[in-house]
């Protein structure tokens, strides 16, 4: 009888230990990636998606926050890693890049960290760099779309045509451009899709990145959204904006330097927590002490 309640005691702490996922790398695959951590102190870095390249212009870099985030409880984080946006082939402006998310689900859902992606570059122009504060940047251009504030989602470009969309934000998608050859609008929550280039232009990253019309870049996704570029070849688009809770993330730096798709990287500090499979081995190991000191007294009798 006793042996059969130390074997069980043993799967249910390894039921319990390869439950919960451990800390690492999360690189991009256009899903929503989740992850369980024990209470403790983590090392975080997340870092947004480039804005897509023009046949001319570099699309702008993504924002990379890196600090300590503490956890009180068992905590499962959602992770979004943001796609760079579409790079232009010989023609049509680059989508916008994506952002990078980690939050908690709801109701409501809660950000904690959020780095924006850079805008998408035309033909003749860059796009611009996330943004380390929370608003999204506007466009460039003539009529270029607005940058998002608060968490809204970025302007579409407003001239007549071929304008970019604008990159989602936390609390609400980008708009489309002017014009039925301008990009459309990123998308925030729930699904972090992008925006649909048009007209030439070229598709936005996931994480809400705008599609590009075929002058305006697509604006970058982020905690707030960038504005669209507008219609002509020197119209890159603005980065989206970037966020952390400081109730629990403290920032160690911030600066706009990711190229390529984004990441997410979440360790255990120095001072931290043991991974859940090294829980696992000690509790397998403190319970087949045990059984063997009962054996052993078992022995004596």
């Amino acid at each position: 009888m006793k042996r059969a309640v130390l074997i069980l005691a043993a799967l249910v702490l390894l039921f319990l230990g390869l439950g919960q996922a451990k800390a690492g790398m999360f690189t991009f695959t256009g899903t929503i990636q989740q992850t369980t951590l024990a209470p403790g102190t983590y090392d975080i870095t997340v870092a947004g998606a480039q804005g897509g390249f023009g046949f001319g212009g570099t699309g702008g870099d993504g924002v990379v926050l890196s600090g300590e985030i503490t956890l009180t409880a068992t905590t499962t984080l959602q992770i979004v890693v943001g796609g760079q946006g579409g790079n232009s082939n010989g023609s049509g402006a680059g989508g916008g890049g994506g952002g990078s998310f980690v939050y908690v689900n709801g109701p409501p859902s809660q950000p904690l960290i959020v780095a924006g992606g850079g805008g998408g570059a035309t033909g003749q122009a860059g796009g611009g760099s996330g943004q380390t504060g929370t608003a999204g940047q506007s466009g460039f251009g003539p009529n270029p779309g607005a940058g998002g504030t608060n968490g809204s989602g970025g302007g579409g470009g407003t001239n007549s045509d071929f304008n970019g969309g604008g990159g989602a934000g936390w609390l609400g998608n980008g708009t489309n451009g002017t014009g039925s050859n301008s990009g459309d609008g990123g998308f925030g929550p729930l699904t972090f899709a992008f925006g649909l280039g048009n007209g030439g232009g070229f598709d936005g990253g996931f994480g809400g990145g705008g599609g590009a019309g075929n002058a305006g870049g697509g604006g970058g996704g982020g905690y707030s959204g960038g504005g669209g570029g507008g219609n002509t070849l020197g119209s890159g688009a603005g980065g989206g904006g970037s966020f952390f809770d400081a109730s629990v993330f403290t920032l160690s730096s911030a600066n706009a330097t990711q190229t390529g798709n984004g990441f997410v990287d979440i360790e255990p500090a120095v001072s931290g927590v043991p991974e859940p499979a090294t829980l696992t081995l000690l509790g397998i190991g403190a319970v087949c002490s045990l059984g063997y000191g009962w054996r052993r007294q078992v022995a004596a009798r």
